[in-house]
């Protein structure tokens, strides 16, 4: 998979929902859904894809290329469009961290907002599939750039890196990313439970495997497989061999119930 235009990255999320065998995913939610190809990929299995973005750009990338059982829709993430207990499946990809840019607030507060409101449209013992960036990845750590185009600011305290924004590009940091441990609060918070941890590979955008974040030696032997570039095996192996992935992870999915 080397395009963000290819169905293969829903197709392989709906390889992992599927996985969960007690779980029909019938009716499916795509929460952000940019061009589509995620949503494209589930709705080969699932019964009905709703797919929702804010950008009407995206948006008109995705409806040609639609197959009949995918309903597209523009909304807002935050005043989700749906019926309470509506739907078995809820797709947050890469979309979390952005949502604080589009209303005021703390944006730790707006992000548990979405959480919640999603919580709302899953039927009881739905699912959430949840991809992001961790914090504290080895990533950001090593000085990869953030998503507001800045080095090392997601690890800094809030005001330490509000005050970086602010004096860099003059203005708010945002786009929050969290640890293991704040996303876990954030979604018992909103409700969730059942909460399961792990690290796609080579990344949650384009997944090859899913591996269970506690399983260290998995880790490194899936990094060495599908990840090319040697740095990042040699990070992966080290953070594993000391078992800090919990810490350091690049990414995290976590799949989540109600």
């Amino acid at each position: 998979m080397a395009s963000y235009m290819d169905p293969r990255r829903g197709e392989k999320i709906g390889e992992f929902i599927q996985s969960r065998k007690d779980l029909k995913p019938s009716r499916v939610l795509d929460i952000g859904c940019n061009n589509g190809a995620i949503s494209i990929g589930l709705s080969k299995t699932a019964k009905t894809v709703v797919s929702g973005d804010l950008l009407n750009e995206n948006l008109r990338k995705l409806v040609p290329r639609k197959r009949k059982n995918n309903m597209v829709m523009k909304f807002d993430a935050l005043s989700l469009p749906v019926k309470d207990a509506s739907f078995d499946v809820a797709i947050l990809n890469g979309v979390l961290e952005h949502v604080p840019l589009g209303k005021e607030g703390k944006p730790d507060t707006v992000q548990s907002e979405l959480l919640s409101g999603i919580w709302r449209a899953l039927k009881k013992g739905g699912l959430l599939y949840f991809g992001i960036e961790n914090r504290f990845s080895l990533k950001y750590l090593t000085g990869s750039i953030s998503h507001n185009d800045m080095r090392f600011i997601d690890p800094l305290p809030r005001k330490l890196a509000n005050a970086y924004s602010k004096k860099v590009k003059g203005e708010e940091f945002r786009q929050y990313t969290h640890s293991m441990w704040a996303y876990r609060r954030m979604l018992k918070g909103a409700g969730f439970k059942d909460i399961e941890f792990f690290m796609s590979i080579p990344n949650y955008q384009f997944p090859e495997k899913l591996v269970e974040i506690d399983n260290g030696r998995e880790i490194s032997r899936s990094v060495d497989k599908h990840v090319d570039k040697k740095l990042y095996k040699a990070g992966a192996k080290a953070m594993t061999a000391m078992r800090l992935q919990k810490l350091f992870s690049t990414n995290f999915v976590m799949m989540a119930r109600k």
